[in-house]
């Protein structure tokens, strides 16, 4: 009998707290391609990181959250930043410059084309992780939506285009890098 009242208030107790559970979501750009790319020296012979070496230089763009907003209609939506992580290796003298960026709005999202000229210099430090490797870690663009809700869906697809100049010597080799970001939607539940 107390068993079987214990298993009765505790389908109750887990029931009052199902209920209180609501799923919300997060959206995430993400490049498929370079998300899942694991940093090593390999990386700079890989043939599957080809498309984003120049002068034995790896270009890794990344989207990151940069705080929400609301739109005129009161809905929260999401700033994203844009970063560029570079890397090569110790010995390595060649120096990068990002000359230009393009952003463009592919598929499903509300986005406005964004061209800048940069004339950016990346600065190298040692990787405390791979000590054979240098990093650059920079930021491209603050909020590239500024104050517009992109209205994300499963679907959105946006393009970035990096103008890079990778100069050893006194051969400089200059490449468009493209890159499609797409979406990743995180699910979970929030109690409230």
């Amino acid at each position: 009998m107390f068993k079987r009242l214990l298993k009765i208030l505790s389908i109750g107790v887990l029931s009052i707290s199902l209920a209180g559970c609501q799923k919300d979501s997060i959206i995430d750009l993400i490049h498929a391609d370079t998300e899942k790319m694991k940093i090593s020296e390999e990386v700079f012979s890989d043939d599957a990181y080809k498309p984003y070496v120049v002068g034995e230089v790896l270009f890794m763009p990344y989207m990151r959250h940069a705080g929400f907003e609301k739109d005129e209609e009161g809905n929260d939506y999401t700033n994203f930043t844009l970063k560029l992580a570079a890397y090569k290796q110790q010995d390595n003298m060649n120096t990068i410059l990002i000359n230009s960026i393009k952003i463009v709005g592919t598929k499903d999202v509300n986005f406005e084309e964004i061209t800048k000229d940069l004339a950016l210099p990346l600065e190298f430090t040692a990787d405390e992780e791979l000590p054979s490797i240098q990093l650059s870690d920079n930021v491209l663009f603050e909020k590239i939506n500024g104050n517009k809700n992109l209205n994300l869906t499963d679907n959105s697809m946006i393009t970035v285009v990096i103008n890079v100049s990778v100069t050893a010597d006194t051969e400089t080799i200059t490449k468009d890098l493209t890159y499609e970001f797409n979406t990743k939607i995180r699910t979970y539940s929030v109690q409230r």
